[in-house]
């Protein structure tokens, strides 16, 4: 559309890989490779120079430290921040704020005190000789603790203390060493991968390639995994998400789930938020549709299978136009089911799963972590039910899962990943599901114009046969994925549509609606229900003290769930008090950030000014007039000329001004 309109796009991915990364749109361009098709590669700075440029936050961000580190004109690629739109807001202003980013370079070889201390704190136990403090994510050790390591210690002699001065200089790397040890948990904070310690998103579970714990902690991880640790790091520049985007000139974004963040948008980047509502809501507000709450006994056509238990009762909201041909409903979120243990809660999920996937209903099942997701995925197998895992070990796979997760049947377990800004259709994708029934019969995607592509499913909207005209193969496999894919979405909308099954609430209520969100799209059926026990790390955090009081007083053993509305109010208060604290510790951040930032701004504005100049005559005599009115403060107070001291005033005055030789005050 806005090439139509006669403007330039330009698109930003990430550098340093074998793949170009960036481009311009250009719908003549004859590309080799079906992942850019009609993109041009261009120079970084060509594509910052288009009239709107795509491209991810962290790339934009690293861009902008990366020119201030240039010490040339030409290696600088962006122009002035002027508007910026950010898509999925709330996860890149608010879940990523505290994650600075940092260029950084080699400072030094890696200690040996790394290891020693990883294979040390192996030799304590939790609640004996440390204490680990869930809520902040600390670790404390006890007197005994101290103790023992200190007998564990040969440096440390009789009468010594771990805390003496001299010691002193070991306390970074036991604290790092027993916090990768107690709080820091691999295929959950992180996985192995190719002898590497690689970070996992906790809001998005994608893999946070080149990131790294700071300050010594990601080689306390390395060392207690077992793989090369890599020399510490000095930063070269660094910058929050929060002062970057403040920087532009105008702001804006768009999120499905911003409505609970709407006071730190305001108060920290002077943003209002502002609820749309859904196209099937905005009918009904206008009269275009009517709304009425239906028994899902009286619904005609839609079982919600597998999820009711029984229950006939419980009320769906219906949107219905006044002629009665068109029919929208309104997701339906069942109750949280909260069980005593963890145990308990998994043998319900599995055999929700189980049920769900008899009836032929397609399931998603949010996990909070990746070993969660593939401790379902065991027992799933167990039971003989097939699925696709979709996490950050699988994320190469994502596009063709998330295809085929809206099939009758499907069951798909995904950690946060699926969580936003994924569309999944009933029935599945006909367009992704065509393509790779392409890719397996070795067809060469580039060879179709992606003009005849999009007029051939125009076409097929319309009802109309795209191989009559496109005689070709990837027309006719085209049209069979469309029937195919629509002969399965009768059968997925009759069951209830696309089920939702969260095994754990997330801290930020956001996070769970997001999951939510992936059923009952554009008005199609859909339901969802949370699965928690008290185990969970947020109820162990935070909450479970409130809620094991609710199950004592209701007399129920570890197999007998409670389900009822006051439960998911107490869970929602737990999540709003975490929410709360994130938000102060994100503001503390900010508040940080805020001195570091003046700095910055002064020390990037005269580097582009030494940098844009030709001349710096002016500059430098300013700065040497500066200084010396400065030293003239310092060693010459006052009108009395007794108390000046001239010799001192000269000797600074020499280390940088060019004095005659004899110059005597």
């Amino acid at each position: 559309i806005y090439h139509a309109l006669g403007m330039t796009v330009g698109v930003i991915q990430t550098a340093g890989g074998p793949d170009p990364s960036s481009f311009l749109f250009d719908p003549d361009y004859p590309s080799t490779d079906d992942r850019y098709l009609n993109l041009r590669p261009v120079s970084r700075r060509e594509a910052y120079n288009a009239d709107i440029t795509y491209g991810t936050n962290n790339e934009f961000g690293f861009d902008y430290l990366r020119d201030n580190l240039a010490r040339d004109l030409s290696e600088c690629v962006q122009r002035e921040l002027y508007y910026a739109i950010v898509d999925e807001v709330d996860n890149i202003l608010i879940d990523e704020a505290r994650t600075p980013l940092i260029i950084s370079g080699p400072a030094e070889e890696s200690s040996d005190l790394y290891r020693r201390f990883a294979d040390l704190v192996r030799h304590l136990r939790r609640d004996v000789h440390y204490e680990v403090d869930e809520k902040t994510r600390n670790v404390i050790l006890t007197e005994e603790g101290i103790h023992k390591v200190e007998s564990m210690l040969p440096e440390i002699g009789p009468g010594e203390s771990l805390y003496d001065p001299k010691h002193a200089y070991m306390l970074p790397y036991l604290d790092n060493a027993l916090r990768a040890h107690a709080v820091y948990h691999r295929d959950k904070d992180y996985i192995v991968k190719d002898g590497q310690v690689i970070i996992v998103d906790e809001f998005t579970g994608r893999l946070m390639y080149g990131r790294r714990y700071a300050e010594g902690l990601h080689q306390a991880i390395e060392a207690k995994e077992g793989v090369t640790v890599r020399e510490e790091m000095l930063t070269y520049a660094t910058i929050t998400f929060q002062n970057y985007f403040r920087m532009y000139k105008k702001l804006a974004g768009m999120t499905g789930t911003a409505a609970t963040e709407k006071e730190e948008f305001r108060k920290i980047y002077n943003m209002d938020v502002v609820v749309l509502p859904t196209n099937v809501e905005y009918r009904a507000m206008f009269g275009d549709l009517v709304a009425r709450e239906v028994p899902v006994r009286e619904l005609s056509g839609i079982t919600f299978a597998g999820v009711l238990n029984g229950r006939d009762d419980i009320p769906v909201t219906v949107y219905e136009s006044r002629d009665g041909r068109e029919r929208y409903y309104r997701r339906l979120d069942l109750e949280d089911v909260v069980y005593r243990t963890e145990e308990a809660k998994f043998r319900a999920v599995v055999a929700e799963i189980e049920a769900l996937h008899r009836a032929g209903r397609p399931v998603l099942v949010g996990t909070t972590a990746i070993e969660t997701s593939e401790r379902l995925s065991r027992m799933l197998r167990a039971r003989g039910i097939p699925h696709n895992v979709l996490n950050a070990k699988y994320h190469e796979q994502e596009a063709v899962i998330i295809a085929q997760a809206g099939r009758s049947g499907a069951v798909t377990i995904a950690t946060q990943m699926a969580g936003r800004g994924v569309d999944i259709l009933l029935g599945g994708n006909p367009e992704g599901l065509a393509r790779e029934w392409l890719r397996q019969e070795g067809y060469d995607l580039t060879t179709i114009r992606q003009a005849h592509w999009n007029e051939a499913v125009e076409m097929l909207r319309r009802g109309q046969n795209p191989t009559e005209r496109f005689p070709e193969r990837w027309a006719e496999v085209l049209a069979k994925a469309w029937a195919d894919c629509a002969e399965d979405r009768k059968r997925v909308v009759a069951l209830g549509g696309l089920h939702v099954l969260g095994v754990e609430r997330h801290e930020a209520r956001r996070i769970d609606n997001q999951l939510r969100g992936r059923s009952g799209r554009q008005g199609d059926p859909g339901s969802s229900r949370f699965y928690l026990s008290l185990e969970d790390e947020l109820m162990r955090r935070f909450g479970a003290d409130r809620v094991q009081d609710l199950m004592v007083r209701f007399g129920m053993d570890d197999e007998t769930p409670l389900e009822f509305g006051l439960l998911s109010r107490t869970i929602e208060s737990v999540q709003k008090r975490v929410e709360g604290f994130n938000f102060d510790l994100r503001k503390h951040v900010l508040e940080y950030d805020d001195v570091v930032n003046k700095q910055r701004e002064v020390i990037y504005a005269q580097r582009r000014e030494v940098l844009t100049k030709r001349d710096l005559r002016d500059q430098v005599l300013r700065m040497v007039r500066e200084e010396v009115e400065g030293l003239i403060a310092l060693h010459c107070p006052g009108n009395d000329p007794e108390e000046w001291d001239l010799k001192g005033l000269l000797a600074e005055l020499r280390s940088f001004f060019p004095l005659p030789p004899d110059a005597d005050p």
